[in-house]
């Protein structure tokens, strides 16, 4: 019985405060919205900032040439195995890729760095 009771005094609670409430409600719902909002405008940035960070020829640069001398290590690994001779095909198919990865490697070293000069630059004052 007293359950039954309490269901009605908060209905009519609820009945007597519906605009209140209904505000309340709104009133979060706006705040919620908001946060929302500006953690996706954040969420926009970190991602544009990643994939720009991505793009960015220096550092794709560094990628490619990390995957070759990536395979060329396994290639070399392939190599120095001991394997047996059932497998040379594939030792000489390895060879050949890596032959023509470090062919690549030498056309297009990428950046080179300046060779240090012999001569020392004195300053005049």
């Amino acid at each position: 019985m007293t359950n039954k009771k309490t269901e009605e005094e908060l209905r009519e609670f609820i009945l007597e405060n519906e605009e209140k409430i209904l505000e309340i409600l709104q009133s979060r719902k706006s705040k919620a919205e908001s946060k929302f909002s500006e953690e996706m405008e954040k969420s926009k940035a970190l991602t544009k900032g990643v994939l720009e960070a991505f793009m960015n020829k220096e550092v794709q640069g560094h990628f490619i040439r990390m995957g070759i001398e990536m395979m060329m290590g396994v290639g070399a690994l392939i190599k120095a195995l001991p394997l047996p001779e059932e497998f040379s095909p594939l030792v000489d198919a390895v060879t050949e890729q890596n032959d023509a990865l470090e062919g690549m490697v030498k056309k297009n070293p990428g950046k080179t760095k300046k060779k240090k000069s012999d001569v020392e630059k004195i300053e005049v004052k």
